[in-house]
């Protein structure tokens, strides 16, 4: 078989260090092993082809924020009401 070149685009030569526990290593070697692939592989696959959840907006943190303010309200103002004479 002769020998391909790859682009230069393919060659992987920047190294990412990634510290892990002793466990993680552990979850990360075996599924590897079960997937039939090297563990950079893995790690490259699961960091590069899966979409990343979308950010939250200011203007939807402050609204979650204020309509918890407003539960908290409701809830006060409904124990006041139940425990009323």
């Amino acid at each position: 078989m002769a020998n391909r070149k790859q682009s230069k685009a393919l060659i992987r030569n920047h190294i990412f260090p990634v510290r892990l526990s002793d466990i993680e290593l552990d979850m990360i070697r075996i599924k590897s092993q079960d997937a039939g692939m090297s563990a950079s592989e893995l790690m490259r696959r699961n960091a590069l082809m899966r979409p990343l959840p979308k950010r939250l907006s200011k203007i939807s943190l402050q609204t979650y924020w204020e309509l918890g303010q407003i539960g908290n309200n409701l809830n006060q103002l409904v124990k006041a009401t139940n425990t009323a004479p």
